[in-house]
């Protein structure tokens, strides 16, 4: 009998799956096919990265990482210069490239994120015009500047308030635009002036016709602050220098040359009794003998006002910027140019 080789094993078969491992694979497909189709219909899809934030270059940041949400921002453009569009991944642009609309980004947690667009300056523009200044005598550091128009607030200042005995000639003399404050926004009612600031107060006050020839001053150079308003003090008549030929600028006024300048200026005649008008003051005797025609000219026409003490003049102490305010303004009522103020320290002959 032949040996015959041995048949191959028959093949083997796996086992038919028990029911539960059925079931199992079944709630496995079913699952995955719910996420599958949860996914495909959502509204920004979970393809679109536009809500990552590490993805989106062109978002702008905000203070706290998003803007209000809005439908739709539109950031204003103020020369209607044509804007570009920056295209936001995700999201729909404008159809108009010409509205310089920003772009919202599609929405994440109820919130729109948007991207500024840039305005440029158009230089072609009108730009609004600047608030014409007065033209001034140029003042050093720390002297008071004049106004040709007087501000809202005119005659406010914390150093002179309405109590001050020079408040109504200071506050006058500010709303008219003949004096003003410091630039630190007080007045200085008791600082004494210097004859240059007394020449710029008179050209200020009293513009006046140039009558007589101007004077040289070796120390008041042509580049000299006051220069322009000594020379025309000197011209109308209101100062003059002194024998030496000097006008020494920076000497604090007395208030008799004070008087004696205004008297001057504005052409007061002295009264015929020069004498019996200097009565009025207890120390007449410090009057210098060239001032007195003038000082009773003065007096006479209402321009002396004497704090505290009416009747004491004071004449060779240094006029204060309280005092020359009042004695400006009284020359003022005393040629029709103000209206009269009613005050106690007025001297009355």
């Amino acid at each position: 009998m032949t040996a015959q080789p041995p048949s191959d094993p028959p093949p083997s078969r796996r086992p038919s799956l028990d029911f539960d491992e059925f079931i199992a694979v079944i709630v496995a497909f079913t699952t995955l096919g719910a996420v599958l189709a949860w996914g495909l219909t959502r509204d920004n899809g979970l393809f679109n990265q536009s809500w990552l934030p590490s993805l989106n270059p062109t978002e702008s940041p905000a203070a706290n990482g998003v803007f209000p949400n809005t439908a739709s921002s539109t950031a204003p453009n103020p020369d209607s210069t044509p804007q570009p569009i920056f295209p936001v991944p995700g999201a729909t642009t404008n159809a108009n490239p010409n509205q310089g609309q920003v772009i919202p980004v599609p929405d994440r947690t109820s919130r729109t994120a948007v991207v500024p667009v840039p305005v440029p300056v158009d230089p072609t523009l009108a730009q609004p015009e600047e608030t014409p200044q007065p033209t001034e005598t140029p003042v050093p550091q720390g002297a008071a500047v004049s106004q040709a128009t007087p501000s809202p607030n005119a005659g406010t200042f914390p150093d002179v308030p309405a109590n001050y005995w020079a408040y109504p000639f200071i506050t006058a003399l500010i709303q008219r635009g003949d004096l003003s404050g410091f630039p630190d926004g007080t007045f200085r009612p008791n600082q004494p002036v210097t004859r240059a600031e007394f020449a710029a107060m008179i050209q200020n006050t009293f513009p006046q016709t140039k009558q007589q020839a101007p004077l040289t001053f070796p120390d008041v150079p042509s580049n000299y602050w006051a220069a322009p308003a000594i020379d025309t003090a000197v011209q109308t008549g209101f100062l003059k220098g002194y024998p030496e030929g000097l006008f020494q600028p920076n000497q604090q006024i007395p208030t008799v040359q004070a008087l004696v300048a205004l008297t001057n200026g504005l052409q007061l005649a002295a009264p015929a009794n020069p004498d019996q008008v200097m009565q009025l003051f207890r120390d007449r005797d410090q009057i210098p003998a060239y001032a007195v025609p003038s000082t009773a000219a003065a007096a006479q026409s209402g321009l002396v006002v004497n704090h505290p003490n009416p009747d004491i003049l004071s004449p060779n102490q240094p006029a204060s910027r309280a005092q020359v305010a009042a004695m400006l303004y009284q020359a003022l009522v005393a040629t029709g140019q103000a209206a009269p103020i009613s005050s106690n320290y007025i001297v009355r002959p």
